[in-house]
């Protein structure tokens, strides 16, 4: 009697899995397998592009630094 009950449960066990299984796959592996084809790559497109901007920022805020240096210089040495 008792091999029969634990059988039951252990056929109770294997359908709650199943379920749980086909479950997450419906609910947050397909919309999370969506965002990584599509809007995860635009997103790191962007963060791309974004860091180019930057360093481009960079640059141009060391070399007006560097510009204005030599003026600076000059200046009291009149």
């Amino acid at each position: 009697n008792a091999l029969i009950k634990c059988g039951e449960t252990q056929k109770q066990v294997g359908g709650a899995e199943r379920e749980f299984i086909q479950s997450s796959a419906i609910n947050f592996l397909t919309p999370f397998r969506n965002f990584l084809e599509g809007d995860f790559k635009t997103i790191l497109k962007e963060r791309k592009l974004l860091q180019v901007k930057r360093l481009d920022l960079d640059a141009a805020k060391t070399r007006l630094k560097k510009a204005r240096m030599p003026d600076a210089r000059a200046a009291p040495q009149m």
